[in-house]
């Protein structure tokens, strides 16, 4: 399997501390069906801001570890993109790092609270530079939490979403599971990842997931989502998105 979304390398943001830590995440990975692995250290997040030459020589080093260790895993450049405003301009200037380093989709993460005010607009720069976006995690974000229709524009506009692992096996609680599930079931989701930190809080749940999403929306639709599209995004290929379903009113109780 491919994980599009992983902090793996060491001492570039919250994830391994150093490269003991980043090979025993490696192995976890390996263990739990990965092969490749997209490295997505955080930038523009206001704690962590990986630096892209700094991302690429982590990059190196880690594939240079993994051979001498005998861990077969392939290891790729990409970064985990806080949403600011200055996004479409560090574009222009080759300073952010895209999905495996093929210019043509970028990994975006929304706040946990709020969806941006004029986040289509700085999409839509986004894709003026042929580049699509692609959300992550957007099912640990509040707003989307309440209303999963938020998402209907941005993904009818050409952007893609990626749902943590994790969220869809529980870890992150029911109604991080239940966005989760939604998300798939009305076709707003089109990658699962693993968002690894470390081997104990944050470890790879890819296979679970894939049993999971399996049996929730079948096995061809699955294999796409596991398989079709993470591979085309390592290739720097168009994905075509299915369009989005309305998800249904949310159910309101009331008690007397």
């Amino acid at each position: 399997m491919i994980d599009i979304h992983a902090h793996v390398l060491p001492g570039l943001d919250d994830g391994p501390a150093n490269m003991g830590e980043a090979l025993d995440l490696a192995r976890a990975a390996h263990a739990d069906g990965i092969d490749r692995i997209v490295a997505t250290p955080h930038m523009l997040d206001g704690v962590y801001d990986a630096a892209r030459a700094d991302v690429f020589a982590g990059v190196a080093r880690l594939n240079d570890a993994l051979g001498e260790h005998g861990i077969p895993l392939l290891v790729l450049a990409g970064a985990d993109i806080h949403v600011e405003t200055e996004i479409p301009q560090l574009l222009r200037d080759s300073q952010l790092v895209t999905v495996a380093d093929r210019g043509k989709h970028l990994l975006l993460e929304l706040p946990s609270d709020v969806v941006p005010g004029k986040l289509d607009q700085l999409l839509f720069a986004v894709q003026l530079q042929g580049v699509h976006p692609v959300i992550s995690h957007p099912e640990r974000n509040r707003v989307i939490q309440e209303d999963s229709a938020t998402l209907i524009p941005l993904v009818e506009a050409g952007c893609l979403t990626q749902v943590t692992a994790a969220s869809l096996v529980g870890d992150f609680g029911r109604q991080v599971q239940d966005c989760a599930r939604g998300l798939f079931e009305y076709r707003m989701a089109h990658f699962v990842a693993t968002d690894m930190h470390d081997t104990r809080h944050r470890a790879p749940r890819l296979s679970a997931a894939a049993a999971e999403l399996t049996e929730l929306i079948g096995d061809e639709e699955a294999k796409e989502v596991l398989e079709e599209n993470p591979e085309a995004l390592l290739h720097g290929r168009h994905i075509q998105a299915p369009d989005p379903v309305v998800p249904k009113p949310r159910r309101k109780w009331f008690f007397w």
